[in-house]
């Protein structure tokens, strides 16, 4: 989970998925911050739907 990426005192927790990125990507990711507490939950979302569901449709669509 997203939450899990992050540490309060120092931020994003980089090393530990550095290489699943390319650069660009994780400067993108370093530019956020993150607040937690408990109205602050992480959410599975799919973003290609209305509904924040996948599907392989969706997917394909996505990719077309």
């Amino acid at each position: 989970m997203v939450g899990e990426m992050w540490d309060a005192s120092s931020g994003w927790k980089l090393n530990e998925f550095a290489e699943l990125f390319p650069d660009e990507a994780l400067k993108m990711i370093a530019a956020y911050e993150i607040t937690q507490g408990e109205d602050n939950e992480d959410q599975l979302v799919w973003d290609e739907t209305l509904s924040g569901g996948f599907s392989i449709c969706s997917a394909v669509q996505m990719k077309g």
